[in-house]
């Protein structure tokens, strides 16, 4: 126990020790993960933020911090990554615009530099993150990739496709792409006529098997059949058609996978939070040789892209998802 008397000099000693001190740097705020619902601490890579940027940091919600694989796609001409949401206006003021740059290189899961293998319909390439931006209210990286991409990029939209942390921040992975497991251009003869047969089955199919609960969706019954060629391993295309009514009250959904000789295998699709799903383009998203498959994923009001893996049973299960969008 301190003396009585000797308690104010003790005290006066201890804060002329703490006086040269700095206080500790504030630890940023945990930010919620855009995958779970689960919560982890922001990665801050620079000094403190401003008092703006520091502001829009608290509505910016980004991916895992542990998640290695991206959904990547051409929007507005260029290759983006989709990084998570924003849930504030960041575009109209330059002001704002630059606070947003400045939070999102603070706290990404991918800093500015970083450099990735993007798998797409054309191959695979390396490329680094060249800055930040947002796009219809999502955290985007600007890539810097090879100018056949770019060009492809400034010409097709969307333009899917998946990207992988590279093994180190330095260099990118290269390893090489498998061989396709077909011949892309060899189209046995009659097949074109086979799968628009299949397709128009799947359909009628689907009209004659599905009840309507109620009345009133009769006649916003819609079917989206769509189809995507490419190298499943012994399938040569995958065809999707998806029975549609109301706002997405119904949906009723038919994949299948045909071979080259015209056999029809049913395909099981895992993992994704849409209700409806469109095909958009075949290809090896992982460089193993197998294509897989890009979809568009709808529900009410809601939708967006995931890149499924293709998987022996067979069966489609979610690789990596991204650019998402609401209306309200």
């Amino acid at each position: 126990m301190i003396p009585h008397r000797l308690g104010p000099i003790v005290l006066l000693l201890a804060c002329a020790a703490c006086a040269g001190q700095e206080a500790p740097a504030a630890q940023p705020e945990p930010v919620t993960t855009d995958v779970g619902g689960e919560t982890a601490p922001a990665i801050n890579r620079g000094p403190a933020l401003s008092p703006l940027a520091d502001s829009i940091a608290q509505s910016l919600v980004f991916l895992p911090r542990n998640q290695k694989w991206f959904t990547a796609a051409a929007r507005g001409k260029r290759m983006l990554i989709d990084l998570g949401r924003v849930d504030v206006e960041v575009r109209k003021d330059s002001a704002r615009a630059h606070a947003y740059r400045e939070a999102v290189a603070s706290r990404s899961p991918l800093a500015l530099g970083s450099h990735l293998r993007l798998h797409g319909p054309w191959g695979a390439d390396d490329v680094e993150i060249a800055g930040f931006d947002t796009w219809n209210g999502r955290i985007v990286a600007v890539l810097r990739a090879p100018a056949h991409v770019d060009a492809l990029a400034r010409r097709v939209e969307p333009l899917p496709a998946a990207a992988r942390i590279a093994e180190t921040e330095t260099a990118a992975t290269q390893t090489p792409v498998a061989t396709p497991s077909c011949a892309r251009d060899s189209i046995p003869p009659g097949y074109l006529e086979r799968v628009l047969f299949v397709r128009d089955s799947l359909e009628q199919q689907l009209r004659l098997e599905s009840v309507m609960p109620y009345d009133r969706l009769v006649p916003t019954i819609t079917v989206k059949n769509t189809v995507a060629p490419g190298c499943f391993g012994e399938g040569r295309t995958i065809v999707v058609s998806s029975l549609r009514a109301g706002a997405y009250e119904v949906v009723r959904e038919k994949i299948v996978m045909i071979s080259d000789s015209g056999a029809v295998t049913p395909v099981r699709l895992v993992g994704s939070r849409w209700r409806a799903h469109e095909a958009i383009y075949a290809f090896d998203a992982d460089g193993d040789g197998t294509d897989d498959l890009a979809v568009k994923g709808t529900s009410d009001r809601a939708g967006g892209m995931v890149i499924f893996k293709l998987i022996e049973g067979p069966r489609l299960e979610k690789l990596v998802g991204g650019f998402n969008w609401e209306t309200r």
